[in-house]
């Protein structure tokens, strides 16, 4: 997509082009929402489907746990594909920024898609349970509140960070934490 032709275009590098590129992928590629609208489009072309699919047939259930496999192998290959080696070559680089946030959206959509045409099955009445509610709302007024708390926090700072695993998870937890406050 978008994003594999940018990193292609700028030679920002694989795996973590924050290392070597800051400036130009940070500009470029990281915040800019073209490189991250193709979840949304899945999303879409998700309802698009339930919409209009045929609703006198229920879903068969041997799709339904093939979308189930399906929807697995698509949420955890962006996740455990990172941690197969240290070193990336460029093709492996673009291609996981070019189709880890689509790989994502398309292992959400699929299991949204079979909890919305079979309400009946033990994963939708899991996710529909109405436990989920508060913490949900939670999290969303954190994550729209936590960029402001981040900036705020490091763009104040007088002296240049120093990355260590203690600073990182203090950092971290103190991010979390204070997050969850503001947005409570």
């Amino acid at each position: 997509g978008i994003t594999a032709y940018l990193m292609i275009a700028y030679q920002t590098g694989p795996a973590n082009p924050v290392d070597k590129f800051p400036d130009i992928y940070m500009d470029v590629v990281y915040g800019k929402p073209y490189c991250r609208i193709a979840p949304f489009l899945v999303g879409i072309l998700c309802a698009h489907f339930y919409l209009h699919r045929d609703r006198t047939r229920p879903m068969d259930w041997k799709v339904r746990y093939l979308c189930y496999v399906a929807a697995f192998f698509c949420l955890f290959c962006p996740v455990f594909f990172t941690q197969l080696h240290h070193e990336w070559t460029m093709v492996e680089g673009i291609l996981y920024s070019g189709l880890g946030r689509v790989g994502w959206g398309v292992g959400v959509a699929l299991l949204m898609y079979t909890c919305f045409a079979c309400p009946e099955s033990i994963l939708n009445r899991l996710f529909a349970a109405n436990i989920w509610g508060p913490m949900a709302r939670l999290t969303f007024a954190a994550y729209l509140l936590h960029p402001m708390f981040l900036f705020t926090y490091y763009l104040n700072r007088d002296h240049l960070l120093i990355y260590t695993t203690p600073d990182l998870i203090f950092w971290f937890f103190g991010a979390v934490v204070v997050s969850y406050m503001l947005a409570f």
